[in-house]
């Protein structure tokens, strides 16, 4: 075993794959090679924790610092955020199920408040039974509670004691009490669910609250002691072993549902609750993807939206789910991403094919003969049509099952009959045979009746023939009706799909025109040279309904045959497609960190080949001690050029253009804030009330700043866009290269060190210049990552640009609240109108240095951690060829049964990892263009399967008892077999004919 671990592959599999051009065949092949790396730590550190304590105190320490390692934590907390955006009733809890394969696990809207804070769904690596399925609950604090229980006090006390002198019309005053209507209305809907008041209790509590001078949002808060106990707990974890228990358990934090939460309180704590996180196991989580069920925006209230904006900085993969009748609006996109989030995207390099994409749900929703007639002229569905009509004539033309029936059944009826009369005729002329010669009027009576039976015994055999071709017609003519059954389905499927297919297509390439129309060079805010990669969208549809209805007993929706159809396997694909190369390069790194480890390990059981050798400790650690200092010193230079190429793209300096530019347009957005609708400055007006949405956005359907910082962002963007995705590609290779180059001359110096002492020991060490090396290329994946790391951070700066314009325009707010008797309202507007520009000028410098500071403070974070990673593995390396100088002094192990366990996994270890034949990426989910034949057996097959089919065998296996009932006795003596052959069915023969030879032989019957 020994030999076959040192006589390891020049490079593993892992390693050859990088030449595979298939994507998906160079991922399963990665991923196969960790599962098992996995499976082999595990197995080894159980072989070294049970025989640690028979070592010496080196292998002591070499066991310690491999027990130590932290692999498969860092690769299980590898995750891609896809974000799963869509408004309220768009069908997106729905999808989302469909992609789990669970359709439990998140409550549709119907159910009330559904998805009202962001949900995480990610995979789960817990093995226990009765943790299949876990949930994970994070709570508000009582400050955020209490804080969005003082908008709706606020807003009892404006509705109580308006500002009547701030109206100048009867109609302004009841706009204005409407509006605070809405927002007491909204602030009372988490109200009731965890409190249980109405609005007559929380008016009383606000005046009690005034006579004792205390807040009267923490009385509210208080007259439920069961929130502040919830409130503690931070967080809370359930698991459950199927998913309709985790649905029942989580419905209560989802949804509007009640439940006992403290000592024996029903309340429903969704307006408690901050963030949930699932964990289970589907194939649409799989290889780190985590879903986030995004706030319903739209209908509902804006704090969702700034929950989504919230996530848009962390989100790496952007769905947006819009029914296919709405999705067509060429806004749709615009509207549930927002102006300043679809920008930063643009700017991030989020903004692309494969990276966002437009789901058009509800794709079964649609009306098929009307869409046909008024877009079906093509040939193709005039021939779908005529060979629907053709079939369908014929259908109506074939004999009825009821009559074939009728058929077969007076059949076998005509030959029972003829077969009493054969059996007569048999005794008969037993009797002759047996009639006495001289008894001749006796002889000659039987052979008179034998004459008259005789032709009995014809039409007998003619029955059994003419019952073999009915059965045979019979036979035939089912199977005809199935296939044109079959045909008829297939054709009413065809038609269903190509109506679907054809409205998706016309809804997705609107979508994709209007998009390129908004972002081409000459209308996008952002420079072309700025934008990191090419911006575009898919456009994917999906039937949520006609998914489940696969697995329901009632059959397939029309143009839904099979799951492909659906369009579900293909948004879970191009998740894993979208992920896909960040998934790559994590696997690289932990691939590259095990091998670093299990070379540590092999070398370690290694027998010496020259045990004789004289070790000088503190000489090999003092010459090679210089080796070290100069790598260490090269990688330290490698480092420092490259933050000053990334100091470069700092080309924040000019900022008097972005100072005016926002000046500018932050006039006209301010004249868009006392409209309802900020998209059309004419149309009604607002008042002061929900201007308060300014500083408590949660609560009210604008969201001025938001909306106020999208003109800044584009100023910024045209002089700065963060860390644009060709610079880190080039700067990323080049450090690349420097950091191999850097620690190939690093290894070389550690072997010519050692070889100075001793030129045998030195030929010893040469041997381990590939696991030198394997550190090395460990490194360059970790300094890679850090790279990717930055990037990701600086061009998440653009998060400063709102809490910053919400912090310079707060005592503005504060300052025009002062304002009040006749005309304050206008005074207001006036005074927000004047001095806002001027705070927004104010604020840039302010802000481009925050965002410059952070960017110093990141890349002198990227360079000590590159430093820390470089230091780690010079340590690594140390270790190293301390291990193999102890082997070779034998001091290495000394149990000789866990040398052997260890070889022997060590070895399983190099064995060629196989493939996931049934990888995502390489199955073909792609929707199907033409229903077939096929697909409706395969239909029918997958739907006997779930739910059973057993009318139809339980009537052909009627048939055929009834069939070989008929036929028992039929031939006693077996004399018939040969006096007559079985007729053949002819092509041509009809039911008519069948009908008529029936009609004879009952003719003849009814002559006997």
């Amino acid at each position: 075993m020994d030999s076959e671990v040192s006589e390891r592959p020049q490079r593993l599999a892992w390693q050859q794959c990088a030449i595979q051009p298939e994507d998906a065949e160079r991922l399963s092949i990665r991923e196969d090679a960790v599962a098992k790396a996995e499976a082999h730590a595990a197995k080894l550190i159980n072989c070294l924790e049970e025989h640690i304590g028979d070592q010496n105190t080196f292998s002591r320490n070499v066991i310690k610092s491999i027990l130590d390692i932290s692999i498969r934590e860092e690769h299980r907390r590898f995750e891609m955020l896809v974000g799963v955006a869509g408004a309220t009733g768009a069908g997106k809890s729905s999808m989302l199920n469909a992609l789990l394969g669970y359709r439990e696990i998140f409550p549709s809207g119907h159910q009330g408040a559904a998805t009202a804070v962001p949900c995480k769904v990610a995979w789960n690596f817990n093995n226990n039974p009765g943790f299949e399925f876990v949930a994970q609950f994070c709570f508000q604090s009582k400050e955020e509670v209490t804080q969005t229980i003082d908008i709706l006090v606020e807003a009892f006390k404006s509705r109580a004691n308006p500002d009547e002198s701030s109206f100048q019309s009867e109609k302004e005053r009841e706009d204005n009490l409407q509006q605070i209507q809405t927002e007491i209305n909204k602030g009372m809907e988490k109200v009731r669910a965890v409190w249980k008041l109405e609005e007559e209790d929380v008016r009383d509590l606000i005046d009690s609250a005034c006579s004792k001078y205390i807040s009267a949002a923490n009385l509210i808060f208080d007259s439920n002691p069961a929130v502040g106990e919830l409130l503690k707990l931070s967080m809370k974890t359930v698991h459950a072993s199927t998913s309709k228990e985790l649905a029942d358990l989580t419905k209560p934090y989802l949804d509007s549902t009640e439940a006992t939460h403290g000592k024996g309180t029903n309340f429903a704590a969704w307006p408690l609750v901050k963030e949930v996180r699932l964990f289970l196991r589907s194939e649409a989580l799989k290889n780190g993807i985590c879903l986030v069920d995004l706030p319903g925006q739209g209908e509902m209230e804006a704090s969702r939206a700034e929950v989504a904006q919230k996530y848009s900085d962390k989100i790496d993969v952007t769905m947006i789910v819009a029914p296919v009748h709405r999705a067509a609006d060429e806004r749709i996109a615009q509207e549930l991403l927002g102006k300043f989030h679809s920008l930063q995207m643009e700017m991030d390099g989020r903004l692309n094919k494969e990276k966002f994409s437009v789901i058009l749900s509800k794709t079964d929703q649609i009306e098929v003969d009307d869409y046909t007639d008024l877009y079906g002229r093509d040939d193709e569905v005039q021939c779908l049509k005529g060979a629907m009509q053709i079939a369908q004539q014929e259908k109506k033309n074939r004999p009825n099952s009821r009559r074939q029936i009728k058929l077969q059944s007076r059949a076998k009826v005509l030959l029972r009959h003829f077969k009493k009369t054969s059996h007569k005729n048999i005794k008969i002329q037993k009797e002759e045979e047996d009639s006495i010669i001289d008894q001749k009027p006796k002889k000659e009576e039987l052979q008179e009746k034998s004459v008259k039976f005789n032709s009995s015994f014809d039409n007998k055999l003619h029955a059994k023939a003419l019952l073999r071709r009915t059965k045979a017609w019979v036979a035939r003519a089912k199977k005809a009706n199935k296939q044109a059954d079959l045909e008829i389905q297939r054709l009413d499927h065809q038609l269903s799909h190509w109506a679907i297919c054809n409205r998706n297509r016309h809804v997705g390439e609107r979508i994709e025109q209007s998009f390129q129309r908004q972002k081409k060079p000459g209308n996008s805010r952002v420079p072309s040279v700025l934008r990191n990669g090419t911006l575009g969208v898919t456009v994917l549809g999906v039937s949520s309904t006609a998914f489940w209805q696969l697995r329901n007993p009632k059959g397939a929706r029309l143009g839904f045959p099979q799951e492909s159809f659906t369009g579900i396997p293909k948004v879970v694909q191009w998740m894993h497609k979208a992920i896909l190369m960040s998934r790559e390069k994590h696997l690289l790194l932990i691939l590259s960190k095990y091998l670093v480890v299990f070379n540590k390990l092999q070398a370690w059981t290694k027998k010496p080949k020259n045990s004789n050798l004289v070790m000088y400790k503190a000489e090999i650690e003092g010459q090679l001690s210089k080796s070290h200092q100069n790598c260490l010193k090269d990688l330290e230079s490698v480092f420092d050029t490259l933050c000053k190429n990334i100091e470069e793209l700092d080309t924040l300096h000019e900022i008097d253009p972005i100072k005016f530019k926002f000046k500018r347009e932050s006039v006209y957005i301010i004249k868009t804030w006392s409209s309802k609708d900020p998209k059309c400055p004419s149309g009604q007006k607002i008042f002061w009330s929900t201007y308060r949405a300014i500083k408590h956005p949660n609560g009210i359907n604008y969201n001025w700043i938001v909306d106020l910082a999208t003109p800044l962002l584009e100023a910024l963007g045209e002089k700065w866009a963060g860390f644009p995705k060709e610079s880190l590609l080039r700067l990323r290779n080049d450090v690349e290269i420097k950091t191999l180059d850097a620690w190939k001359s690093y290894c070389q110096a550690l072997s010519d060190a050692v070889g100075k002492i001793d030129w045998k020991l030195g030929e010893q060490i040469i041997s381990i210049l590939p696991e030198l090396t394997a550190i090395g290329t460990s490194l360059c994946s970790q300094i890679s990552s850090l790279l990717d790391a930055f990037a990701k951070e600086v061009n998440g700066l653009h998060s400063l640009i709102v809490p910053s314009i919400e912090n310079a325009l707060q005592p503005v707010f504060k300052e025009a609240l002062q304002f009040g008797g006749p005309g304050s309202h206008a005074m207001r507007q006036n005074f927000l109108a004047e001095r806002v520009p001027l705070q927004c000028e104010r604020l840039v410098p302010g802000l481009c240095q925050s965002i410059r500071a952070a960017f110093r403070k990141r890349l002198g974070e990227l360079k000590k951690h590159s430093v820390k990673k470089t230091l780690e593995a010079i340590e690594e390396a140390k270790t190293q060829v301390s291990i193999h100088a102890g082997v070779l002094s034998n001091n290495g192990l000394s149990a000789g049964k866990l040398i052997e366990s260890c070889q022997e996994i060590l070895g399983m270890w190099l064995e060629s990892p196989g493939k996931d034949l049934d990888h995502i990426l390489k199955q073909d989910v792609s929707v199907p263009d033409k229903v077939t034949i096929e697909h409706i057996m395969s239909m029918q097959e997958a739907h006997s399967t779930l739910f059973g089919d057993g009318s139809m065998t339980q009537t052909d296996t009627e048939d055929s008892d009834s069939e070989s009932g008929s036929d028992m006795g039929i031939d006693a003596t077996g004399s018939e077999t040969n006096q007559v052959e079985e007729m053949s069915l002819e092509h041509d023969v009809s039911i008519q004919d069948l009908e008529m030879e029936l009609k004879d032989l009952e003719t003849q019957r009814k002559k006997q």
